[in-house]
């Protein structure tokens, strides 16, 4: 089963000559990993954020688990995104990065987010880590406590835009483990440029 399929999708920047995606489409299926190769430039990230509803294209659709996303905006779409840069709030501690959207939203009792904030953590190798600040992780730490607070919304489908690329080479080859070890064990379906 399909839960990504994008048809005909076309965006053109204002300003820009061509269009920067001409006439894509493409279908992912059900706990699939799909990566995006592509120059620089070539409108990768550009259709991340048309699929998380950032962006809105001129023409083509995208659908999410059989729903067109057209009109939906991005807060209400189930997806979630993993950025170059983790984007971590530096005055709060790994818990409360990876708990952030339940908390403040209040859509989970004190006892299922304390379970789930851990479960999560545990996931991404971070156990024991929760009282840690930010300034006290590396990269690759951050990179993880990213991908934890993403997936602590229960996402189905992860867009994932160049986690690695500030991480050094064996810190890559250990990420890209850990996510094809959250794809096998969470059968969330990944984008992955």
């Amino acid at each position: 089963m399909s839960i990504l399929i994008l048809e005909n999708i076309t965006m053109k920047y204002p300003g820009a000559k061509e269009p920067c995606i001409r006439n894509l489409s493409l279908e992912t299926g059900s706990g699939e990993i799909t990566a995006l190769l592509g120059a620089s430039g070539c409108g990768k990230t550009t259709l991340l954020k048309i699929i998380a509803g950032l962006e809105r294209p001129q023409e083509g659709s995208v659908i999410i688990d059989g729903e067109n996303m057209r009109n939906l905006p991005s807060d209400k779409r189930p997806i979630a995104m993993v950025f170059q840069k983790p984007l971590l709030f530096e005055n709060m501690n790994v818990e409360q990065n990876v708990n952030f959207s339940p908390r403040v939203n209040h859509t989970m009792s004190k006892t299922a987010l304390k379970e789930k904030t851990s479960r999560m953590l545990a996931l991404v190798g971070l156990e024991g880590f929760e009282k840690r600040r930010v300034r006290e992780l590396s990269g690759g730490q951050e990179q993880r406590v990213s991908l934890a607070r993403t997936l602590m919304t229960n996402p189905r489908l992860l867009l994932l835009d160049e986690p690695l690329s500030a991480l050094d080479a064996n810190l890559k080859i250990t990420m890209e483990q850990t996510i094809r070890e959250l794809n096998r064990g969470l059968h969330t379906s990944m984008i992955y440029v």
